[in-house]
């Protein structure tokens, strides 16, 4: 009885250079949370969670599988996207620092009409099956990227046990979903554009920093 497998799902913070916001930053507490130096860097982190905060260009998770039956296969692993809800266009965020990016053998393009975990090889589940007995784990560190679009998505795990294959869905940590959007062309999509200051602050961008942001050479990516 009971899922054939238990998932844990860790997204890595600082994986994308920027972040878009749901909703804008306006009240005059959460104003001087963002803007002012004086807050920690979780009280603003906690901010850009309450405000919607999506990742632009890039999201890496860490997804940890852990079998619950005698023996069972895991044959594939697709981002299945979801209808979306309103792109997040209120703000966009650019961190002073990206921090340190984990590598990551295994990326999914959501730009792709069916996108696939894949490596450099090609589709990953093409030619690798994953095998677990009960309590064994297997652990994917996987990049998933969009440079254009607002998507929502979860996870769907074909797998086999007993002889006959079955499929399991792994919620994201945001409302049961994963989401990430491609960064806009113009940061004139954007209500506002903040460049970081540090970890702990942000300020409005001036012209040449917004420039910066949506150049080729620096962007979100």
């Amino acid at each position: 009885s009971g899922p054939s497998f238990a998932a844990i799902v860790d997204v890595a913070p600082l994986s994308a250079r920027c972040s878009a916001l749901t909703d804008p930053i306006t009240s005059a507490a959460d104003r001087v949370t963002f803007l002012s130096g004086t807050a920690s860097v979780a009280q603003v982190m906690a901010l850009i969670a309450r405000h919607g905060g999506v990742n632009v260009g890039r999201m890496d998770v860490t997804l940890i599988l852990e079998g619950r039956r005698s023996s069972l296969r895991i044959v594939d692993i697709q981002p299945q996207v979801l209808p979306p809800k309103r792109p997040p266009t209120a703000a966009l965020l650019q961190y002073e620092s990206a921090g340190s990016v984990p590598v990551i053998p295994v990326t999914a393009n959501l730009n792709q009409p069916f996108p696939v975990l894949e490596t450099k090889s090609g589709p990953y589940f093409n030619t690798e099956e994953v095998d677990l007995v009960h309590g064994e784990r297997e652990t994917f560190r996987i990049s998933f990227r969009a440079t254009t679009g607002y998507y929502e998505f979860n996870l769907l795990v074909t797998y086999v046990t007993g002889g006959k294959q079955y499929q399991q869905t792994i919620p994201g940590p945001t409302d049961g979903v994963f989401r990430l959007a491609g960064a806009a062309a113009d940061s004139h999509d954007y209500g506002t554009v903040y460049a970081g200051v540090n970890g702990n602050q942000f300020e409005v961008a001036s012209r040449s920093q917004s420039r910066a942001i949506f150049s080729k050479s620096s962007g979100c990516i």
